[in-house]
């Protein structure tokens, strides 16, 4: 396929359509393959201890709620000084950024994979405003407000 694209590509002659339909299907072939399943998307891995796994599972699972501290740390069963020690020793980064970053992640794909709006892709990953979303998001991607991302995506 790669051989056949760079061969159309060198040929010089008018291949437009030809070149843009290889284009596609090898671009949709390395999508394919970097795309895990969503059971090991949201599967924590096993080399974190079992009451940080715990707590992973439930930010995978439940990152539309309101997760605190508090919740995290009754989770695994540890003080809420101790939890967030551990967290980041084991995560390298803390709970909330943590649950941020995984948060974005997930918004990035609803704003790929759906026809949500800004708003409603706020809500649903567990973002109290739009507002705080958009200014999260926009910080993370160097600048990229989410419309943006969506537009430049699709």
């Amino acid at each position: 396929m790669l051989t056949f694209f760079v061969h159309l590509m060198e040929s010089g002659d008018e291949h437009d359509f030809e070149i843009a339909a290889c284009f596609h299907e090898l671009l949709g072939r390395l999508f394919e393959s970097t795309r895990l399943p969503l059971e090991a998307r949201s599967a924590p891995s096993d080399k974190y201890p079992p009451e940080i796994q715990a707590t992973l599972t439930l930010i995978h699972n439940h990152y539309s709620e309101k997760i605190t501290i508090q919740r995290l740390s009754r989770k695994a069963s540890l003080s809420s000084y101790h939890f967030s020690r551990l967290f980041k020793k084991h995560t390298g980064e803390s709970p909330h950024q943590y649950l941020l970053t995984h948060r974005l992640k997930q918004a990035k794909r609803m704003l790929l994979e759906t026809n949500l709006t800004v708003e409603q892709i706020s809500t649903q990953c567990g973002f109290s405003s739009s507002t705080h979303f958009i200014k999260a998001f926009t910080s993370e991607n160097a600048g990229t407000t989410p419309g943006k991302f969506r537009k430049v995506h699709f």
